[in-house]
């Protein structure tokens, strides 16, 4: 990453461009976000030098270059409040003898800038707006600037990532920027509130989104999102896609998910200094995971002070959040130390109050266009139904009656069933939802520097996160899992004693009596550990060169304790100790009679487990950098960085089920080896056509090496057959999977295989920018990366196992080929799969007229375009049509055995294509009056096309404007004052209408609405803050700031979408409106 500030050179590094003295922690940084060594001054040099006159001579000249010159004369260090303030405006002749302070004065009042200063050494350049600093999205249209945060004075330290380890060049990337102030005005609780307000972030998998079973979107690969977990989705192109870095390094991956994505939920948002989202593939500066762009999270340090912060907020469906943080940092001569304190509580969000209600109660859609979900002939009492088939089967034949009122059912014969009169309904409940867990989070962070000599500087880093995660809930049916009869009927035997009917029956029995007041949890705790150490200098034999060296190690481990119910009554493991209970049940009475209903509990309590999860994950990394200058160009110095790192990542699960015999232990791991070079070339510069011209080129060799292991399940049901029909097929499953199966009819799986696949590729970047004057840039970007599979992809267990010819036409309705009449599946994972590549292209202006100081517009097209996407090529085909002409579907997926039986792998595999193009437009104007300083920012993306093929004779499915892409348009609108201490921020985030592909009352089944509803209305929300910070210099009320505010200021209902809970939780604010007071006091 690059940035500059405005400096003189300094004593012992001789440096042009100095770098901010509060910088902190290159631990383990990334080498593209690594950071230099300022060197040391005396303060009372630093304050004679700000009050001796010296002799100024600077030209009428673009301010930028103004600032430098005044840098140089006057031996003051520059640096900027926002970055890009300065570009379009030019300065005036500033020409006498002054002190630093009255120079300031006479360059920057005539173009509308003002200044403060930090320290003796260093001076701010801010706008007259600068109340409402780095709005939400802000583009950063340069290099070269550093944007202050909120943290202090000493917190100089906030570097403007650019995409690029070179100094000075202009990368032509751009990159949003969401700073400190901006999180603290918008009332953000969490990084993923932040995300969640950016229109590049697709919905993406979210705490609430974990709690009902929600996917993410744009991601095929459907890993199991732990309770209390967040990810970025950057163009809906999956989190796989997606790097999020902290401090400039990797994370360890979430260990539950072996690291399927990198968990953001566990990073306390108080310690954020910023985040910076890079919206452009950066495989080659990154790594090959960065193709939809880079997040990186930057937490505050350098604190020279103490502070103290409390936050509460109150949100109308049970969310409150409530935190304290701490903070205190001290320096010397040459070093700094400083450390931070958090420790915040979050309450569920009991969104179950926003799920729709229709004539027959919560969860009928029907009103609005869906499907009726509520469980037909489910009550107290319920409705009887036939089996239809054998048993396990799950599929409820006709309607026989109602139970009737009044009796206990110990002596309930069928002819005393009760008819509901002609067109009635059905008793019908909805499962209560679960709300999620209270989350409790505890961070400790300490960071500091110790420069060692004027050409060398050791920086270090170290961070601690707990996260306890408790979640309570009353069951329902949906959490008894042997309740699998149809619409959650409970399956009753012959030989259960009420049963008078001489043969199996459903009982549409809603046991709602006999659940009140039981309890299933959750409990999970997380430990995140990171810690890094850096060292940084210049070259001794080359000290136009200088090198960076860092080493870093990150931990995530916990444990995740279940109580509830696993036991399947399709599972013959299981199945022993489920028929008991379903021989004692007693569901034909109307569930008063006490003693029926304590002895119903009895047997159900005895299903209630204990299942266990351990995981644990680790990341370390070995980086070096080597950068500087290597001749000169029309436009300045051509810059060249070389650098190469070592990276090792290792996943531990260990998951223990109540009925399993031990528990089942995996674990992968994965070596990368890099080298890379960017070269940055100035061509051009002040021509009359070209005032900058820069070309950058970048690659990246890396080498994956991925181990893991993978088990077979083999579990013929044979319950429709009675004969395993995996034998009977003829299948070498062995041969086709790569694993010993297990010993059938057992759900265990077999000898764990080991599996090890090396992957290489190169990774090219090539960046151009182009300033033709001083208002405008142009920039375009070209590059590919490669995305090798992830380890929960290709590791781990199958499973083998016969579906039945009867289930598809019961279930869907479709009428197999005529020589099929068995099907057996494979399910799991994939060793066998290949790494995706893509190409990724942007085009982009910024314009920052000189008539208009203040006004900045850009816009940004971007395409991303994969080859070999991981996925299932099925996803996007009816079960109609793929059995209409099994022949079409790609070699492998279909395999005709012997005696009629057809083997589908459903496994994901590597598809065709899927592409993103988007447009990013950005807006924003800073200006000044008698009434205040004030800012209007604007950040909408145009979703033009989201969209995939997996097949050549299936259309392109066009993903994007529906239920699994972006709308057509998002954006975000904010408005920001601030007068004498006083402050205030309005913001409007909207989403718009999306088209819904898959209704769920469109699809043939018992809520089948021909009728569907397939477009889902628009959201928008608007947040309200107002804030007063003291002026005093001295005495108590100094460093004191107060703010009240407002999320989703009209509690805006949930747009319908017709789905299990009639909404999309990865779409929508689940805390409703939430109203925030926050108090600070630095000391």
């Amino acid at each position: 990453m690059t940035f500059e500030n405005t400096s003189a050179s300094r004593a012992g590094l001789g440096l042009k461009r100095a770098l901010l003295p509060a910088l902190l922690s290159m631990l383990l940084a990334s080498p593209a976000f690594a950071q230099g060594v300022p060197g040391a001054s005396s303060a009372q040099a630093d304050a004679a030098k700000r009050k001796t006159p010296v002799a100024i001579d600077i030209a009428a000249q673009p301010m930028e270059a103004a600032l430098e010159a005044y840098a140089a004369q006057t031996g003051m260090q520059v640096v900027y409040a926002r970055a890009g303030m300065a570009q379009g405006i030019r300065s005036p002749r500033v020409q006498g003898t002054y002190r630093a302070e009255e120079a300031l004065v006479q360059l920057l009042a005539p173009a509308g800038l003002r200044f403060a200063f930090v320290n003796d050494n260093t001076v701010m350049v801010q706008s007259l707006a600068q109340a409402a600093p780095s709005p939400a999205g802000a583009v950063v249209p340069e290099s070269g600037e550093v944007a202050t945060g909120a943290s202090g004075q000493g917190a100089l330290d906030t570097i403007v990532v650019t995409g690029t380890r070179l100094k000075g060049i202009d990368s032509a990337s751009p990159v949003l920027i969401i700073d400190a102030e901006e999180i603290q005005r918008r009332g953000f609780s969490s990084i993923e509130d932040v995300m969640r307000s950016l229109p590049q972030q697709v919905p993406s998998r979210s705490s609430g989104s974990a709690v009902i079973k929600e996917a993410e979107f744009g991601e095929s690969f459907l890993a199991n999102t732990p309770v209390g977990h967040s990810s970025v989705n950057l163009r809906g192109l999956g989190s796989r896609s997606t790097l999020v870095l902290v401090n400039g390094r990797r994370r360890a991956g979430s260990a539950q998910t072996s690291g399927a994505y990198t968990d953001i939920s566990s990073i306390p948002i108080s310690q954020i200094e910023r985040i910076e989202v890079l919206t452009d593939g950066a495989s080659a500066i990154y790594g090959a995971d960065a193709v939809a762009g880079v997040i990186n999270i930057v937490l505050k340090k350098g604190y020279d002070h103490a502070m103290v912060e409390l936050r509460h907020e109150n949100s109308n469906t049970g969310g409150d959040v409530s935190r304290i943080s701490l903070a205190h940092g001290f320096g010397w001569e040459n070093g700094q130390l400083s450390m931070s304190l958090e420790r915040q509580r979050s309450k569920p969000t009991d969104f179950y109050r926003r799920i729709r209600s229709g004539w027959q109660g919560r969860g009928d859609f029907t009103a609005e266009g869906g499907g009726n979900l509520r469980r037909q002939g489910v009550g107290l009492p319920g409705a009887v139904f036939e089996v239809d088939g054998p048993a396990s089967s799950s599929k409820a034949g006709a309607f026989l009656g109602l139970v009737p009122g009044g009796q206990n059912g110990t002596a309930l014969l069928p002819g005393q069933l009760v008819q509901p009169a002609p067109g009635a309904p059905l008793p019908s409940v909805f499962p209560f939802l679960n709300r999620g867990p209270e989350i409790e989070r505890k961070s400790l962070r300490v960071d500091g520097y110790q420069e060692i000599s004027s050409n060398l500087r050791l920086s270090w880093d170290f961070s601690k996160s707990r996260q306890e995660n408790t979640e309570v809930w009353e069951p329902t049916l949906l959490d008894f899992q042997f309740l699998r009869g149809f619409n959650h009927y409970t399956l009753v035997p012959v030989t259960n004693p009420y049963n008078r009917f001489g043969r199996p029956v459903f009982v549409g029995y809603s046991f709602e009596r006999e659940l009140k007041g039981m309890r299933f949890s959750q409990q999970q705790w997380q430990d995140n550990t990171d810690y890094s150490v850096g060292l940084d200098g210049k070259l001794p034999f080359w000290p136009r060169w200088n090198f960076e060296l860092s080493y870093g190690k990150g931990r995530e481990y916990g444990n995740n304790v279940k109580f509830g119910n696993g036991a399947d009554s399709f599972n013959p493991q299981d199945l022993v100790r489920v028929m008991p209970v379903l021989d004692g049940l007693n569901v034909f009475g109307d569930g008063n009679d006490a003693s029926i209903v304590a002895a119903n509990r009895s047997l159900l309590e005895s299903l209630i487990d204990r299942d266990y999860f351990r995981f644990k994950s680790h990341a370390s990394s070995l980086d070096v950098l080597l950068h500087g200058e290597l001749f000169k160009l029309p436009g300045g110095k051509a810059q060249l960085a070389l650098g190469a790192q070592r990276r090792n990542e290792d996943y531990f699960m260990e998951t223990k089920v109540f009925a399993a015999p031990a528990p089942e232990v995996s674990g992968s791991d994965r070596e990368v080896t890099a080298y890379f070079a960017e070269l940055g070339l100035p061509l051009l510069k002040d021509k009359p056509w070209a005032k900058e011209l820069t070309l950058t080129l970048a690659a990246r060799h890396e080498t994956f090496k991925q181990n893991g292991d993978s088990a077979l399940v083999y579990y013929p049901y044979g319950r429709f057959s009675g004969e395993d029909l995996i034998l009977r097929g003829g299948f070498d499953i062995q041969a086709l999977t790569g694993a010993i199966p297990g010993e059938p009819y057992v759900y265990a799986a077999g000898p764990k295989t080991a599996v090890h696949r090396t992957y290489s590729n190169t990774s090219p970047l090539v960046r151009l920018a182009w300033k033709p004057n001083d208002a405008l840039r142009l920039r375009a970007t070209w590059g590919k990366s490669f995305l090798a599979p992830q380890a929960a992809q290709q590791f781990g267990t199958m499973l083998v196992s016969d579906l039945g010819a009867t289930f598809f036409p019961q279930s869907y309705g479709v009428q197999l080929p005529a020589d099929v009449r068995e099907i057996v599946g494979i399910y799991g994972t994939n060793p066998n799969l290949k790494p995706q590549i893509a190409m990724v292209r942007t085009l982009g202006f910024d314009y920052t007229p000189g008539y208009l100081p203040g006004l900045s517009l850009s816009a940004t097209y971007n395409s991303t375009s994969f080859e070999n996407y991981i996925g299932n090529a099925l996803s996007s085909v009816s079960i109609a049509e793929l059995f209409a002409d099994p022949s079409r579907t790609p070699s492998g997926i279909l395999r005709m055995g012997e005696n009629g039986v057809l083997l589908w792998d459903t496994r994901d595999v590597n598809f065709m294509e899927r592409k993103s193009r988007s447009v990013d437009i950005n807006a924003s104007y800073a200006f000044g009056n008698a009434s205040g300083d004030w800012r209007v920012d604007l950040n909408a993306v145009r979703s033009l096309e989201l969209s995939q093929r997996s097949l050549e004779w299936l259309p392109k499915i066009e993903l994007s404007n529906s239920e699994y892409g972006a709308s057509k348009w998002a954006g975000n609108l904010a408005l920001g004052w601030e007068r004498a201490g006083l402050f205030a921020s309005a913001a409007a985030r909207y989403s718009g209408p999306h088209r819904v592909l898959r209704p769920l009352a469109g699809r043939p089944g018992t809520n089948y609405n021909p009728a569907a509803r397939r477009e889902a209305g628009s959201y928008t929300t608007f947040d309200m803050a107002l804030g007063y910070r003291t002026q005093q210099q001295n005495g108590w009320a100094k460093g004191f700031t107060v703010q009240l505010g407002v999320q989703n200021l009209f509690d805006r209902e949930y747009p319908f979408v017709d789905n299990t809970y009639g909404f999309l939780a990865n779409r929508v604010n689940l805390r409703g409106r939430v109203v925030f007071l926050n108090a600070r006091k630095e000391f």
